[in-house]
């Protein structure tokens, strides 16, 4: 047996101690993001459940909080170019094509692309007749990631949407084009009916905290087999 006195391992204690603090942290940060993810996806539920409200130009465009909500609009009409966009690639009954989107003016001065139905060919809506009033969905207008191909603008065919890129194609106000895009509750002109896509957000927020945790916890106990136990049965 060896009867020498085993030195104190400080500096494997002192590691030991940050990367349980740090482990313990992250866990920390988890549940707090656990909180905050609740919390969204009951305000998003709330927002999906509310019944249709009527709005105006001017909340269409200031207010924040319209984002998946359902909306009745009236005083629209299509712009006199009615230079639509066909929005790519979009799947319906396992067929790819894309919606087909109409830019529409509310109150004769708001723009506002609206998704009137889905086609699995760029097809043609300048004679379509065109409802005053529309009910739909509010949706974000699709941002691009580094991934997306770039819209092919003089064919018609989009991949994502910006305020900015509408501005320049349609020759119109940035500040008067609304951040979404309406997708109507009945198809128009013949097209496929088309869903409002909402992602809810993933809440694995718990499940990381307990890995965090665990993590600091066999960290601890690798610590006692190795410099404790270990040391005592010496």
């Amino acid at each position: 047996m060896d009867t020498q006195t085993r030195k104190f391992p400080i500096i494997a204690t002192l590691l030991t101690i940050i990367c349980v603090v740090i482990l313990c942290s992250l866990g920390v940060w988890q549940i707090q993001r656990l909180g905050w993810k609740q919390t969204l996806i009951a305000e998003l539920d709330t927002k999906l459940d509310r019944p249709a409200e009527a709005i105006d130009a001017q909340t269409l465009l200031q207010d924040n909080d319209l984002k998946y909500r359902q909306v009745n609009l009236s005083a629209m009409q299509p712009m006199d170019s009615r230079e639509y966009i066909f929005l790519v690639p979009r799947m319906h009954d396992g067929v790819s094509g894309g919606y087909v989107l109409v830019p529409v003016l509310v109150e004769n001065d708001y723009l506002i692309m609206t998704a009137i139905g889905w086609s699995e060919n760029n097809i043609d809506v300048t004679d379509m007749s065109f409802p005053r009033n529309l009910s739909g969905r509010l949706i974000p207008l699709p941002s691009a990631n580094r991934f997306t191909p770039h819209n092919l603008m003089d064919q018609g065919l989009w991949y994502s949407l910006t305020t900015t890129e509408l501005s320049d194609f349609y020759s119109w106000p940035e500040n008067k084009i609304a951040p979404f895009i309406l997708y109507t509750q009945d198809p128009l002109a013949k097209l496929a009916p088309i869903e409002a896509v909402i992602e809810k957000p993933r809440n694995q927020h718990l499940n990381y905290a307990v890995f965090w945790f665990t993590m600091a916890g066999l960290l601890c106990l690798f610590y006692y087999l190795r410099f404790i136990r270990k040391g005592t049965a010496d």
